[in-house]
């Protein structure tokens, strides 16, 4: 038998907990903003806040946007109309946009330059019956910084499909590559998007199948990393076309995962298929070409990475005087003298760390002759030992023509800081400006100012007014057209007035860009000095000669009138010398 149970037993304590924990808690009464907090806050936020009626009439705008708008407090323009203030801004993208929001009642938001200022702008509109708000934050800053940051980008892009070799980017998770080069495409035939269409399978399809368990435990092992490990190992990838290219990759670590762990590794593949062939070459036919190598223009070398020679032609033996017997038991530094022995030795040390490398030296032979050459080295592997191959040519006609060319350089800067006239060189800087890079000693001498006052001068710093508008137009016509702009130009410089006829020509890059500005200025001051002079004699002499024909005319008619002749030529004789005074 059960009883009941007690009032106030475990059962109707739980149940009013319950319940009292399910009660709501009562909310908050909240007082909404006065008119004058509302203000407040519009008045202390970092954006710029206007409000337009629909008459286009300032009703409204705080601090920050008066400031931003150029005006020293917002009462500079309540109630005036937007286009009267700014009428640079008519038919410009922001008249534009404020009246598609009202007329389509929409809101817009929008970035873009207002020129008349120079300065980006975010804009975000919104439309009312009767008004329009508008909030602006000026975006210069970061618009500058984004471009700079697309032109970085770009520079990189440009480096890596200007690399002779594969660069590659490859995911050890998602077993793909994410990233590879123009090179790439041109090499192998595939284009990007088949590339990121084959994903995981990318081994099994591009690599041979005997090493494919090489690359899968070469990947696997690249988890565990070090920082700026170096790693490198050779395969063999297929390309569209079906045929079997040797590849030689150095990789290293891109991004880790949080924990540590590698995630992806950068790499470069550098085509190696002609070096595996010619290894093929040395050790499996005895019969190695000697006609192909003695026919190289220069000479040939093969050794390992003891310094050991395997093979060279003939054109090395004829160049340096040793025998075959004698190169056999020499070492490569042999060939060199001096300080250029070291450098030689640092640059085989390179070419079988990182792959390949080249060198210029003096190539010494038994009789201590010295040619200079030029060299290059690439490094290949033959039963998983290292040998270098390479070759030299002759570079004397060249070191010649180097001679000639630095000689007519320095014959051409003499002639530049000697000649009379005023030469200089301008730079286009990014923002459309213009700044003196060089000058010659006349320019210095004739204007009187300093290389401190004038090299890295923006023009606008330098010559003054009222000739500064005449020679930006003139620069601007150059850089336009891509002619020389001649004109004649009076300036005032710390040597005085002068007048020079100036030309100047646009200098070109190889994508057809005017980078600089080239110019030469003729000093005609004291031509025109003479030929002002010369025009006020003539002007004298004008005036004397009219006296003297008046004087003429008088005497023909006296002696018309019987008047003494003789009197009159004498009066006229008199005055013959004060006429050409």
């Amino acid at each position: 038998m059960m009883s009941e149970p007690k009032t106030g037993g475990p059962n109707r304590r739980g149940k009013a907990d319950s319940a009292k924990r399910t009660v709501p808690a009562r909310r908050k009464r909240v007082r909404p903003l006065t008119p004058r907090q509302f203000v407040h806050i519009l008045e202390h936020v970092n954006d710029g806040l206007v409000v337009l009626d629909k008459d286009w009439h300032y009703v409204y705008l705080n601090q920050k946007a008066a400031e931003m708008l150029q005006r020293q407090k917002p009462s500079d323009l309540i109630g005036k109309h937007i286009w009267t203030e700014y009428p640079e801004g008519v038919g410009q993208s922001f008249q534009m946009a404020y009246e598609k929001a009202m007329r389509e009642q929409v809101p817009v938001v929008f970035e873009e330059h207002y020129e008349p200022w120079d300065l980006w702008f975010e804009n975000r509109i919104y439309p009312s019956p009767d008004t329009l708000t508008i909030l602006f934050t000026e975006i210069t800053e970061r618009k500058r910084m984004e471009r700079s940051l697309e032109e970085r980008q770009y520079l990189l892009q440009k480096i890596l499909d200007t690399e002779p070799g594969t660069v590659y980017i490859y995911d050890l998770g998602e077993q793909r590559n994410v990233y590879v080069n123009r090179h790439w495409l041109s090499a192998f035939g595939y284009t990007a998007e088949e590339t990121q269409a084959m994903g995981d399978e990318l081994s099994a399809r591009i690599f041979h199948p005997d090493d494919l368990r090489l690359i899968t435990e070469h990947h696997e092992s690249w988890r565990q990393a070090d920082e700026g490990e170096i790693r490198t190992f050779q395969y063999r990838v297929r390309s569209k076309a079906g045929e079997w290219r040797w590849l030689f990759s150095r990789e290293t670590p891109f991004l880790r995962a949080e924990t540590g762990e590698v995630r992806q590794i950068l790499g470069i593949a550098d085509d190696i298929t002609d070096q595996i062939r010619m290894q093929e070459a040395v050790l499996k036919e005895k019969d190695f070409s000697e006609a192909m190598l003695d026919s190289l223009p220069g000479v040939f070398y093969f050794y390992d990475h003891e310094g050991n020679f395997l093979r060279w032609n003939r054109n090395f033996e004829e160049l340096t005087g040793y025998s075959a017997e004698e190169i056999a038991q020499m070492h490569p530094l042999d060939f060199f003298e001096g300080q250029e022995k070291e450098y030689i030795a640092e640059r085989i040390q390179r070419v079988f760390a990182d792959g390949k490398s080249d060198a210029e030296a003096n190539f010494v032979t038994k009789d201590h002759e010295m040619f200079p050459y030029y060299f290059t080295g690439k490094r290949t592997e033959i039963d998983g030992a290292l040998y270098l191959i390479g070759m030299g040519i002759d570079i004397s006609e060249r070191k010649k023509a180097d001679f000639a060319l630095r000689e007519r350089e320095r014959q051409l800067s003499s002639i530049y800081e000697t000649v009379g006239d005023v030469i200089f060189q301008l730079e286009l800087d990014p923002e459309g400006g213009y700044r003196f890079t060089s000058a010659n000693q006349a320019f210095f001498k004739t204007t009187g100012l300093s290389r401190e006052v004038l090299l890295g001068k923006r023009v606008d710093e330098v010559i003054p007014e009222p000739s500064l508008s005449t020679v930006l137009q003139k620069y601007a016509e150059a850089v336009e057209t891509g002619n020389v702009v001649r004109w004649e130009e009076v300036s005032e410089y710390p040597t005085g007035t002068l007048t020079g006829e100036v030309s100047i020509a646009p200098v070109f890059d190889d994508h057809g860009r005017c980078t600089h500005l080239v110019g030469a200025v003729h000093d005609v001051t004291e031509r025109k000095r003479a030929e002002q002079e010369i025009r006020m004699l003539l002007g004298d002499l004008n005036e004397r000669v009219k006296e003297l024909t008046a004087l003429h005319q008088l005497a023909r008619l006296q002696q018309q009138e019987g008047a003494d002749i003789p009197s009159v030529i004498g009066e006229l004789v008199s005055l013959l010398p004060q006429a050409f005074q």
